[in-house]
Formats: structure tokens, sequence, C-alpha cells
């Protein structure tokens, strides 16, 4: 099998970078009802790479406006999947979304918050690390909240082991284990693959299955040396599924996390102050540092930079960066205690 990550210009697409506002379905935008709680869980990357094990990942690649590549799962791939699988409880409910009338749902408050969709400020805050790389590649422990395809963090990763960087841990919460396991994962192993040599990474194949220049099929040879390879630079990765709250941040805590990343998720008046809370719990007294990439106006839900910004607490300082040249004006906040 001939594999290769050798992308022309031709191969990069930005159809889904568009200018489209936030959409869900009709819903009570009053700040004063409670989102639902969802108890938050850390998995283990093992126990989600088992249900992946034989699934063909068909992927698509893209050109940041800084000029860094990055990896993801293509949507229609996860609808596949979706379509293959006997599934119930929450998994049911993703499964309705995704292959249901065909219609575009972003949002479905309390039971998805737009982890397949990939936003314009996961690729803004790709090129904002690739900027700061000196400073953001040493941290040791990275938290992205919100992340959904997880390109910032899968970044991160590719280049701790492209530079053999060692005694790291990447945590990835998401509101839906199913975003999680079925995008957040895929992407990692996608960015660990671009990684190997085209020959290595050919004979961890099936070699009776002919593969395309854009898959990667997810065998057991696959899963085990990925998770060689994080223990060999002793890189730990775990998942977070459920809400924000006091419960995620007692779960996050004990990892010491101080570089907090998270793109599109100040959209809602509702969870702003959850989020600002989670924000204040994970980095008061700790020497930590978040990047928050987000567009000036979210359009039908009420979030903007200014409503964030305005609410953020002592001990919590900020500056904001604009992005150049963007369609919709966006910027990135960072924050120090």
């Amino acid at each position: 099998m001939s594999f290769s990550f050798g992308f022309s210009q031709a191969d990069f697409s930005d159809d889904e970078l568009d200018s489209t506002p936030v959409t869900s379905k009709p819903q009570n935008t009053s700040t004063s009802e409670a989102p639902v709680e969802i108890p938050p869980k850390i998995h283990s990357l093992s126990s989600i790479l088992k249900t992946l094990l034989n699934v063909r990942i068909t992927f698509d690649n893209y050109k940041t406006a800084n000029g860094n590549i990055v990896y993801r799962r293509e949507l229609f791939d996860v609808k596949h999947q979706c379509m293959t699988e006997d599934t119930e409880g929450e998994a049911s409910e993703i499964n309705k979304i995704l292959l249901g009338s065909g219609e575009e749902l972003d949002l479905e408050k309390n039971v998805y918050e737009g982890g397949f969709k990939l936003w314009e400020c996961s690729y803004d805050l790709v090129d904002d690390v690739a900027k700061k790389s000196e400073l953001l590649f040493n941290r040791k422990s990275v938290l992205e909240l919100g992340c959904g395809s997880a390109l910032p963090s899968c970044f991160i990763l590719m280049k701790w082991l492209e530079q053999k960087k060692s005694e790291k841990t990447l945590l990835l919460g998401d509101f839906n284990y199913e975003v999680l396991r079925l995008v957040t994962v895929p992407n990692l192993i996608v960015h660990w693959a671009s990684t190997l040599d085209p020959q290595e990474l050919a004979d961890l194949q099936n070699p009776d299955i002919p593969m395309r220049n854009d898959e990667v099929e997810v065998t057991p040879q696959l899963s085990e040396a990925f998770i060689a390879a994080l223990e060999k630079q002793k890189i730990e990765i775990h998942c977070i599924s459920g809400s924000w709250g006091p419960s995620f941040a007692d779960l996050v805590k004990p990892f010491k996390t101080d570089l907090i990343l998270s793109s599109e998720t100040i959209y809602s008046l509702d969870t702003l102050p959850i989020f600002i809370k989670l924000l204040l719990d994970i980095m008061n007294g700790n020497s930590c540092l978040a990047l928050v990439a987000a567009k000036s106006y979210y359009f039908g839900v009420g979030g903007s930079l200014q409503e964030f910004t305005q609410r953020l607490p002592s001990p919590l300082a900020h500056e904001t960066q604009n992005v150049p040249n963007s369609l919709l004006k966006r910027a990135i906040v960072q924050i120090t205690t």
C-alpha cells in the first residue's frame, strides 16, 4: 500500500469556512433557565480506541491562513460509521441528529453542543498556538474545553511528537462522548499518523485492503503503535464528557493544567457564567494561561466577545487580539492570573 501525506494545494478545501451564524432548534433563550447538568466523566484513550478498531477513517486536510496544516475526519465518514452501528442512549440521540432530516443543525440545547461542526475560530487558534510555539509547546498539561474536532490540541500533539517532547498531558473535554469518540480521537490518530514514515504507516494497515491517500484504518496494530508512541514519550491523553461546573473542575485539577484552549464556546448567555467560573476555578492559584477564540458576535444566541470580557472577574486579566482579514470579526482573548 502506498500512503503519503503529500497533498498539493489543490487538495485543500475551505468550504467549511463560511459566515453562517450559529443556528439551533427554537428554544427558550431566557438566561434564567439553568442548563441541564450531565455528570462529567473521564474516558481513557484506550477505551475509546477499542470502539474504533477496524474502522476506516476518511479525512481531509486544511492549510490555515498562516500556512499550518491540520487534518480532520470527514463528516460523511462519521455519518457512515453511525449508520453501521447499533446504538442506544446518547449515541442514539446523536445519530438522530447526524442522520436526521438533512437540515443543518449547529446546536440542540442540553443534547448536542456543536462538536461535529468545524468552526472558523479553531483554525485561528491553531495559528495562534503555532505563533506562540516557544511558550506553548513547553506547557506540561493542556486542556481544551468544548474541543469538538480538537484541531488546536491535535496540532500541539503533532508538534510534541515531532519535537520529541516528553512528560505531557492532554485533556480533551466535550459535552458529548460521541463527539470525543467519533471525531476527537480519530483526529488525534490522523495527526499522529502524519508524523510517521509512509512505509511505517503502511505496515500498520491491513495488507488485504487497498487504502486511498486520504484514509487510515484503525487496525489493532495501528492502535497499539499509537499507544506505544505516546507511552514512549510519556504523553497522557484523557477525554472528558459532560457538563462544565464544579464536578468538571474537580476532575481536571489533579492534572495541574497550565494551558487552556477553547474556541467558539462563549456563544450562549446561559452558559457564559458557567464557563467563566470554570476558568476561574482551574486557573486561580496556578501559573496557567488560557486562549479563547471567538467571533465578536453570535447572532441569534446572544453571546459576544464584549459580554465575555466584561464579565471576567479579578484575578483574571485579559488581552484581546483581533484576527486580521476575517469575514466575520473574530479575536483571540489571552487570559492570565
